[in-house]
């Protein structure tokens, strides 16, 4: 099962928040600007493979690792050390 857009978002935004980011942050980390990241956030937006992969390696994760948890299969993104 392929995780939806908003789902993805989802998770993106709860990492990203509980790592105390900001949408700025997460915007210039990954080369868009943060209309942009907050579309993706809401499911309002699409993103790229490679824009995913962006934004998983400046939350501290793996794009699998992201759309794992948004398919509701792992709580693993989350896990901190």
């Amino acid at each position: 099962m392929e995780a939806c857009t908003m789902e993805v978002g989802m998770v993106i935004r709860r990492l990203r928040k509980s790592l105390g980011k900001t949408l700025e942050w997460l915007a210039a980390m990954t080369g868009a600007d943060a209309a942009n990241v907050s579309r993706i956030e809401r499911g309002l937006q699409g993103y790229t493979p490679e824009w995913l992969e962006s934004a998983a390696k400046a939350l501290g994760t793996t794009a699998s690792a992201l759309l794992s948890e948004a398919e509701g299969n792992s709580g693993s993104v989350f896990a901190r050390g």
